[in-house]
């Protein structure tokens, strides 16, 4: 419930400031998933650390195109593609995928234990 709310809090504010969808409620769904089988901070973890794998995945898309753009689209044969960049769709849920499986099978000691001091402040 955690995780459901939490993107869907997130998926409404970005689609009162973007005036268009921000995430489907898929995402909504899959985050949901993840946390019944991973617990709340699993949940959270997979929404941030999705985000990070995401940008990173996107930054290294961009260095990639950067790097192709040097060669002529003729001479290669591909068809243009659309450019990277700000307002390109991208699916979210293999980011969610992969970060959640990254916390189920290495990261939920770290993060359990970062959860626990966060809350020790309180």
């Amino acid at each position: 419930m955690i995780g459901s709310g939490l993107v869907l809090w997130i998926a409404m504010l970005g689609e009162a400031a973007l005036k268009k969808e921000a995430l489907g409620f898929g995402d909504v769904k899959f985050v949901g998933a993840i946390g019944a089988f991973c617990g709340w901070h699993g949940a959270v973890f997979s929404v941030f650390g999705g985000a990070v794998a995401g940008t990173l995945w996107i930054l290294a898309a961009m260095v990639k195109t950067k790097a192709k753009s040097g060669k002529r689209k003729a001479e290669t044969g591909e068809p243009a593609k659309p450019p990277l960049g700000f307002g390109m769709q991208v699916p979210f849920g293999p980011m969610l995928a992969f970060a959640g499986a990254a916390y189920f099978l290495f990261l939920h000691g770290p993060v359990d234990a970062w959860f626990a001091r966060f809350s020790d402040l309180f």
